[in-house]
């Protein structure tokens, strides 16, 4: 009796204990438990045999990506070319001949300025061709092979232009500096020019219609007497931010 009794007690317990939440909880997790590790081991071995073809997939989607990454920086590319070559010729008027050039290199050494462009004898370009850039002139070409120049830049140290203060016609011979400015050479002792003004081919014989814009005063050096020597001048467009000319053939 006193057995059937203590059976009896344990089983009241028993369901006792598994009758609260938590502890039905924790009795559920335990038998999902070899199931659920079961249905993993048998996820994994059917996964097993397929990784070589997952895995060749991964690499050719990463493929397919980066050939679609590379095809739009292209469209993009060809985009802005195509707008910067509209715009230059409605800068120049559209002149005959005139062709537009992008920059595919630069000089190396610090005390050159020139560029590389991608246009050559085969396209029209000879020595002696005007660079144009939406905001004035930035140099000349100096050498041209088949497909390819070379431009000189208004700020290398070997380029020469004749200019003229487009305000009181002042002329005066600017030269490259080998920096990102040039220096108006050569003023009348009397010579009228603030900074500010606004500097422009003089069309002396040199192959440059006369009027360009060439750039602004940004200081004027002044010698003995305060009389003007020369002045600082900040070239129209940005240089060194170049990549599309206009390529016009000597006057």
């Amino acid at each position: 009796m006193r057995r059937t009794f203590a059976r009896l007690l344990s089983l009241v317990v028993i369901l006792a204990l598994f009758s609260a939440a938590p502890l039905r909880r924790a009795a559920r997790q335990l038998f999902r438990l070899p199931l659920e590790v079961a249905g993993r081991a048998l996820r994994i071995g059917w996964l097993l045999p397929q990784l070589p073809r997952l895995t060749a997939e991964r690499d050719e989607l990463h493929r397919q990506l980066s050939a679609a990454q590379v095809e739009l920086a292209q469209a993009k590319e060809a985009l802005r070319q195509t707008s910067s070559a509209e715009a230059l010729m409605r800068s120049a008027g559209g002149p005959p001949h005139a062709v537009v050039a992008a920059v595919i290199g630069r000089t190396l050494l610090p005390t050159q300025q020139s560029v590389i462009l991608n246009r050559g004898a085969k396209d029209g370009v000879v020595v002696g061709s005007l660079l144009m850039s939406a905001e004035g002139l930035v140099g000349r070409v100096i050498d041209a092979t088949r497909t390819t120049s070379v431009g000189l830049l208004l700020t290398d140290a070997d380029s020469r232009v004749a200019c003229l203060i487009e305000r009181t016609r002042e002329t005066g011979l600017l030269a490259g500096t080998s920096g990102s400015w040039c220096q108006l050479l050569y003023l009348d002792s009397e010579a009228d020019l603030v900074a500010g003004d606004r500097v422009v081919t003089a069309g002396l014989g040199e192959g440059f219609p006369k009027g360009l814009p060439v750039g602004i005063v940004a200081e004027v050096v002044r010698g003995s007497g305060g009389m003007p020597r020369s002045a600082r001048v900040r070239p129209a467009a940005v240089l060194r931010h170049l990549e599309d000319v206009l390529i016009i053939p000597p006057a």
